[in-house]
């Protein structure tokens, strides 16, 4: 089933909200092909695409938080990192010579599983910094 942004996502600052929205349709068109309902993905471009966005969504979402002062912004930074970590092991394992179809399978899980905790428990106390001592 489709992801659905909501309300419950907003972290209130447009940038990241609409580069959380992205996310979400990246991850609702992995879900259509590990369906079978999309044709052919490439999943190294996939997984390249994801590594890059990734990472500059991180550092301007790391910014936020540590000009807000925001009391989750380590917290924050490390699962960063981890997620970072996931994306270079599904890419080493695609290089290694997995199975394309598994391997979106997999991150479809862990992208989704990633988007819906992570911004609701972490992402989504930037509501509560305050924005006057924000300059991003």
């Amino acid at each position: 089933m489709a992801m659905q942004w909501s309300e419950k996502y907003e972290t209130g600052v447009v940038r990241i909200d609409d580069q959380h929205k992205r996310l979400f349709e990246w991850v609702n068109k992995l879900e259509q092909h590990v369906k079978g309902a999309q044709g052919h993905l490439d999943v190294e471009d996939l997984l390249t695409f994801l590594s890059t966005f990734t990472r500059t969504h991180f550092m301007y979402e790391e910014i936020c938080m540590m000009q807000r002062k925001c009391p989750v912004a380590e917290v924050n930074l490390q699962a960063h990192k981890r997620l970072l970590g996931v994306i270079e092991d599904f890419r080493a394992r695609l290089a290694a010579g997995e199975s394309d179809r598994e391997i979106a399978r997999q991150l479809y899980v862990a992208a989704e599983g990633w988007l819906t905790g992570h911004i609701c428990k972490i992402d989504t106390q930037l509501r509560h910094t305050s924005q006057e001592t924000a300059r991003v």
